[in-house]
């Protein structure tokens, strides 16, 4: 899904599952549509809002503002999302553009003293509420994120978890749990088991940074940091705050799905894409070995300088930026061109299901009704377990081999 804010949920949009889904937005090259440019956004409505929603194995990547958004605004009765999970889920890398007459590079010229200036989102997710009412479950689990600012995630006003994340080559924040604006809503937050590692982008002086927390209240538990070095702080605290141990009862992160899988991890199926195979390779694994070189916050490749009238980077400054020879940086859409579709052989009967699958399933029993084909569609339940055909056939594409 390429187009602008590719995923927009509000309203009543419940008991939704979305898997293996790839978020790239292409450049708008729209000043007033880029700054506002996402990959998924959630949020409230005046009567109603999105709840139980799980985003499992996906790749979101390529916005000028914040990745995956969950968000509500302070106008008095807007009613906030709840139970939302993202998990096993490749996240980061922002749109980095330089040249464009909106100063999308961040702060004004003079302001920053580090060599690189960055733009402020391009950045992970984002969860916050305004409104005083707490986003009601939000689960960030097994994910990873990377080549991004900040904001991986940030958590604004909400109940939920942020567990067992690899968050790589972050410029400043890692993961960032704040009182939200607005009326001021305190987050219920656990933030365990994750892993942050530095790299060539991380700013030496942004060392207790990559976890910060405040306002709420917060279990913080077998976080770890490793060091450009390979050495390894366990039991990382960021920014040394004594967490608020109170809350009434431990989660249990189990093993199987809440545990990162890097092998899989993203839109992996039915194959991992060429730009996130890149990002997962620069990552260079979640342990000690460093992070590749190559590896660059957002999407722009690194020129300096540029000045007058290529945009508002300015002399002296070096900065990312997207080449005007096709307008997209670093995107590529290759992998998905028409070749990539499946051949008309692969469903023949229409029904939605690979005809391969039917046919083991047709051929696992001969003593049984199922003849043909025809025999299995969208609306049956071959072995009678209460999932329907079309459910088990989606169920083994999504599992990680």
């Amino acid at each position: 899904m390429t187009g602008y804010r590719a995923l927009d949920l509000d309203n009543d949009a419940d008991n939704i599952i979305m898997r293996y889904c790839d978020m790239k937005p292409r450049d708008t090259l729209n000043a007033g549509m880029n700054t506002g440019q996402r990959g998924v956004t959630i949020g409230g409505g005046p009567a109603s809002a999105p709840d139980d929603l799980i985003f499992d194995h996906m790749s979101i990547m390529w916005s000028t503002d914040d990745s995956f958004v969950v968000y509500v605004g302070n106008s008095p009765g807007t009613m906030t999302p709840g139970n939302i999970t993202l998990m096993q889920s490749l996240v980061g890398e922002g749109d980095t553009t330089c040249n464009r007459s909106d100063n999308e590079c961040g702060n004004a010229a003079g302001t920053q003293t580090f060599d690189y200036r960055f733009p402020n989102h391009s950045t992970g997710p984002a969860n916050s509420s305004l409104n005083g009412d707490q986003l009601r479950g939000v689960s960030h689990v097994a994910n990873m994120m990377g080549n991004t600012v900040a904001r991986n995630p940030q958590i604004r006003g909400a109940f939920g978890e942020v567990a067992n994340n690899f968050v790589f080559n972050m410029f400043g924040d890692g993961t960032r749990a704040s009182m939200s604006g607005g009326v001021g809503t305190t987050n219920t937050l656990y933030i365990e088991n994750n892993t942050y590692k530095r790299g060539p982008d991380s700013q030496p002086n942004r060392i207790d940074d990559h976890l910060i927390y405040s306002g709420g209240q917060y279990v913080v538990n077998g976080n770890r940091l490793i060091e450009e070095d390979g050495s390894i702080r366990e039991d990382y605290n960021g920014n040394g705050m004594t967490p608020a141990d109170t809350l009434s009862h431990e989660r249990q992160y189990l093993e199987g799905d809440n545990q990162l899988n890097i092998g899989c991890v993203g839109a992996s199926r039915p194959f991992r894409d060429s730009a996130d195979a890149r990002i997962v390779t620069e990552a260079n694994g979640a342990g000690t070995e460093p992070v590749l070189e190559s590896a660059e916050v957002g999407i722009g490749p690194r020129v300096a300088p540029l000045a007058g009238a290529d945009g508002p980077c300015t002399a002296g400054l070096n900065c990312f930026y997207e080449p005007s020879t096709d307008d997209q940086g670093q995107r590529d859409y290759t992998d998905y061109d028409a070749e990539s579709s499946h051949p008309a052989t692969y469903d023949t009967d229409l029904d939605g299901i690979d005809d391969g699958w039917e046919q083991l399933v047709v051929d696992a029993d001969p003593n049984d009704d199922l003849t043909s084909l025809a025999s299995i569609d969208h609306t049956t339940d071959a072995d009678g377990d209460g999932y329907l055909d079309v459910e088990e056939w989606l169920n083994t594409l999504a599992r990680c081999r």
